[in-house]
């Protein structure tokens, strides 16, 4: 039915939104713990560690989690 497809694209913004705006870091990996997502918030606050991290802010998205904590 058209109208339960269309209250379903709207939570699926809605939570979309929540995300991108939320205050917080959020990070979304897959099975094999490569990073898929990053929210804004995370972009900025592991922008300001860059020089602390083999894997630049920008470059997180397809690298390994454990690229955010060597060692």
């Amino acid at each position: 039915d058209w109208e339960a497809l269309g209250r379903q694209r709207a939570e699926v913004a809605r939570m979309h939104q929540l995300i991108e705006n939320a205050p917080i870091s959020i990070l979304q990996c897959d099975a094999d713990l490569v990073v898929r997502y990053v929210n804004p918030t995370a972009r900025r606050l592991f922008g300001k560690l860059d020089p602390h991290l083999p894997v630049p802010a920008g470059a997180l998205v397809g690298s390994p989690l454990g690229a955010l904590c060597p060692g």
